[in-house]
């Protein structure tokens, strides 16, 4: 497909599309372009006609929509790493799309925000006011159902924060997140350390993995956790460790410190 097929393509699933320069920036006079961004086909066939070498771009906050530019160029700090350093967690489901280089990413969310560029080092958030250049096919709008997750919501992070730090407690935190049925995602986690083919826990740092991943799920809205984590510590506790004197003191100060340090109030549903 060109690109004018993918602008119309893309529209016609309900993104404001409007053409930028080959080096992804608007066009003299464009620079309104949450306003000159359009479904209508015969708008976009006209925009393509003036600007035939055009890229395609889209304006998510006119659809109430925001999207993670994680830049991953050579001598540039890589955002996927700073994602992976302040452990945010990207749900498997979130859509994704190739920059025009193919060395960046983008990761399409619901809910409308503020655009801020160095959210993080190597990542930025575009939302109201700001565009992403789209040399892909974007499913329907209304196929964007997860939700921004909740470290990357808010102004710039800081340097070595990680998440929303949560002062209620494991006690409350559970309250707040348990009785809402298991996630696919959840269940996923479980059966990693469960049943016949199981993985064993090998030591604090998979023990901190796996916490963190939970509750970086459930701060997402997803379901299950408390009882999941219930169900780990378990199997934790039945594990042979060599560094541990006590497994379930362990178990339970590692997840009062990852509750502190990335959990939050529930955020919703997926």
């Amino acid at each position: 497909m060109n690109y004018l097929e993918i602008a119309l393509a893309n529209a016609a699933n309900g993104w404001p599309v409007f053409p930028v320069q080959p080096d992804k920036r608007p066009y003299w006079g464009w620079l309104d372009w949450e306003s000159l961004a359009n479904t209508s086909p015969t708008v976009i066939r006209d925009y393509w006609t003036r600007k035939p070498n055009a890229l395609p771009a889209v304006t998510p906050g006119r659809v109430d929509k925001t999207v993670i530019d994680v830049d991953r160029k050579p001598g540039k700090p890589d955002g996927w790493e700073s994602l992976i350093d302040r452990r945010v967690h990207i749900p498997p489901t979130t859509f994704r799309g190739a920059s025009v280089s193919g060395l960046g990413l983008h990761l399409w969310f619901r809910d409308l925000s503020t655009s801020i560029n160095g959210l993080v080092p190597g990542v930025d958030r575009k939302s109201r006011g700001g565009y992403v250049v789209t040399p892909y096919l974007l499913p329907p709008v209304s196929q964007i159902k997860v939700r921004v997750p909740l470290a990357l919501q808010g102004g710039k992070i800081r340097e070595g924060a990680v998440g929303t730090p949560y002062a209620g407690g494991v006690v409350a935190w559970f309250g707040e997140h348990s009785g809402l049925t298991p996630s696919h995602a959840v269940q996923k986690v479980v059966r990693r350390f469960t049943g016949p083919d199981a993985e064993n826990f090998a030591g604090h740092d998979l023990l901190l993995e796996v916490q963190t991943h939970l509750v970086l799920l459930g701060i997402e809205g997803h379901g299950g956790v408390p009882e999941a984590l219930d169900r780990l510590a378990t199997v934790w506790a039945e594990t042979p460790h060599a560094s541990a004197e006590s497994p379930v003191a362990e178990w339970n100060t590692a997840l009062a410190g990852a509750i502190e340090k990335s959990g939050g109030a529930k955020h919703g549903n997926h």
